[in-house]
Formats: C-alpha cells, sequence, structure tokens
C-alpha cells in the first residue's frame, strides 16, 4: 500500500502502532508461514518485531483490529492476515498488500498463519516482556563487561568494548553466540544465569548474569550488512 494524500505507507503505518501488552500476550509465539512455495517458521515477539529466522529483516508486526495483524518484512513485503475460527487457536488467513491502493491480491498472493509453540522461558527471559531484549555481565577468565542481545530482526548481539558484526540465537536452552572475530559461545540458559564455553573448548569457560532489559529504542538497529546468509 503506497502512500498517497499525505497518509503514512503499510509499512510505516505498522511501524507506528507497537501492539499493546494485551495484544503482545495474545498473539506472541512461534508460527508456521505458508505460501505457495511452502512453509517456514515465523514468530510474532512481545512489543512488536516480527522474527523470521530463514528470512531475516528489519520488519514488524501490529495487531489491527480485534482480529487482524499486519506485518512489515521489509524487503520481503507487506501482509495483513486474519484470525479464521476459534480464536484461540491462533490460525490465520490472508494476503500480501498490493503495492498500489485499490489493487486486487494476485492469485499466488494469498498467505497462513498458524500457532504452533509459545515462546520458551529461556526465550521470554532474553528478549524481555517487552520484547527488546537484555543486558548481561558477561565474565570470563580474564575479566568481565556488559553484553546486550537485541531482539531485533537480526537477534544482533552487541559489546561496546568488543565489537563486532554479530548474532545470537537460542535453541531450547542452549544459547549460541556468534562473535566474529572473537569466535563462537556456546552457554546454557537458565533463569538470570548462564554458563559455557568456546565451541571445541570446553575449558575455555564463560559466564553471564542478567542485568536489565532493554526498551525499544535501545534494541532498534537497521542493518546494512548482508544476512541472505543467516
Amino acid at each position: 500500500m503506497a502512500a498517497h494524500a499525505g497518509l503514512p505507507s503499510f509499512a510505516d503505518a505498522v511501524n507506528l502502532h507497537r501492539p499493546k501488552a494485551e495484544a503482545s500476550a495474545f498473539y506472541a509465539g512461534w508460527y508456521s508461514f505458508e505460501h505457495p512455495g511452502g512453509a517456514f517458521e515465523v514468530c510474532l515477539r512481545p512489543g512488536g518485531v516480527f522474527y523470521a529466522p530463514d528470512f531475516p529483516s528489519n520488519s514488524r508486526w501490529c495487531a489491527m483490529g480485534e482480529k487482524k495483524v499486519g506485518i512489515a518484512w521489509g524487503k520481503y513485503g507487506n501482509y495483513e492476515l486474519t484470525i479464521v475460527g476459534d480464536p484461540a487457536r491462533r490460525e490465520f488467513a490472508g494476503s500480501a498488500v498490493p503495492p498500489s491502493p485499490g489493487d486486487a491480491p494476485g492469485p499466488n498472493d494469498w498467505r497462513k498463519m498458524r500457532l504452533v509453540r509459545p515462546l520458551s522461558p529461556a526465550e521470554n527471559r532474553l528478549l524481555s516482556p517487552t520484547g527488546g531484549g537484555t543486558e548481561w555481565k558477561f565474565e570470563y577468565q580474564g575479566g568481565r563487561f556488559s553484553v546486550q542481545f537485541r531482539g531485533d530482526g537480526y537477534n544482533h548481539f552487541h559489546c561496546s568494548q568488543y565489537q563486532a558484526h554479530s548474532h545470537w540465537k537460542l535453541a531450547g536452552d542452549e544459547l549460541t553466540i556468534s562473535w566474529g572475530q572473537y569466535g563462537t559461545y556456546v552457554m546454557k540458559l537458565s533463569g538470570d544465569a548462564a554458563v559455557g564455553h568456546a565451541v571445541g573448548n570446553p575449558s575455555d569457560w564463560r559466564k553471564m548474569a542478567y542485568i536489565r532489559d532493554l526498551d525499544h529504542h535501545e534494541s532498534s538497529e537497521s542493518c546494512s550488512h548482508d544476512h541472505d546468509h543467516a
């Protein structure tokens, strides 16, 4: 939907309308996202970040009325999806938003989405209730400093003391930090603490302790790097 007559574009409108706490709690979770070519998993995160591990982008979602969500997915397009059937099942059907007002979606523009699982306790801890992410004390044999796990569309990992284009990912309670030239670390997350080591070297230990939640301004990050490899 292109902007016209002074109105914001669809993507701008989604970005401006962060979901309220009630909508975040209701919609947040992992979904199967289906299109004519197949299906893959995506996540509606608390606070309005739309996260797709296979297709990362600076992307957002918002609630549009009682049963509809809007998704602004950067270069992957914009979508409107409406709940079908029992709202508790959180099954959606809809389509891509046509680029021009008044145009109808094409035959291959349909999309479906259904809830497959809620966020895990580890995801909720790392993302925080607002979805912005969290700051932690990171410790190793040589000292300690703070790091941030940002809840953006790329899962950026940030450390002001040792800067690199870095990312995090979570599988169950196993946290992996890909820290560019500083190495890759795997850690077991449990509540407000984590322990682990450098990949391939268990004696090179690392520890973390929770410090605070990040707000959405701190966690917002546009990114010029190519993430097609992610």
